[in-house]
């Protein structure tokens, strides 16, 4: 990994959306078009379906990563900021949460797109700090958890 840099995290992140898409779309197929009594082409065709779809949409998906990362980052940081405010404040009313977590990703946004290159940085040390403290949250007992 250290020779492949962040090469090596895109190939990962096409396969497993190659995956969920693939599979999504095979599902999808396979539950509405095929019966008992459905030809056998039919589900090589869905098959070949899925793959295209799954390619489609690992080739969409890639390229607007890479494209609009800061942005992703500034909407995920600030969801999981907001979420963590609003535990602070020990909210308990549902819609409450929800919508100051969609307003701190609304803000996590515009403020991406102003700054790209800080909250690149910021936004992968939220994220990364988020996901060490949630899984030791996890198995750590009387930890306290983010909702």
């Amino acid at each position: 990994m250290a020779f492949y840099g962040k090469r090596l995290i895109f190939k990962i992140f096409g396969a497993v959306i190659f995956l969920i898409a693939f599979c999504a779309i095979l599902m999808f197929g396979y539950t509405i078009l095929v019966n008992p009594d459905s030809p056998v082409w039919l589900i090589y065709v869905i098959l070949v379906m899925s793959a295209v779809g799954g390619g489609l949409a690992t080739y969409a998906l890639t390229t607007t990563v890479k494209t609009h990362i800061a942005q992703f980052l500034g909407v995920v940081s600030g969801i999981l900021i907001g979420m963590e405010i609003i535990t602070a404040c020990q909210l308990t009313n549902f819609y409450a949460k929800l919508a100051g977590a969609i307003l701190c990703g609304i803000l996590g946004y515009f403020l991406s797109v102003k700054w790209d290159l800080l909250i690149k940085c910021f936004g992968t040390a939220v994220f990364g700090s988020y996901l060490i403290v949630r899984g030791v949250g996890i198995y750590a007992p009387g930890y306290p958890a983010d909702m």
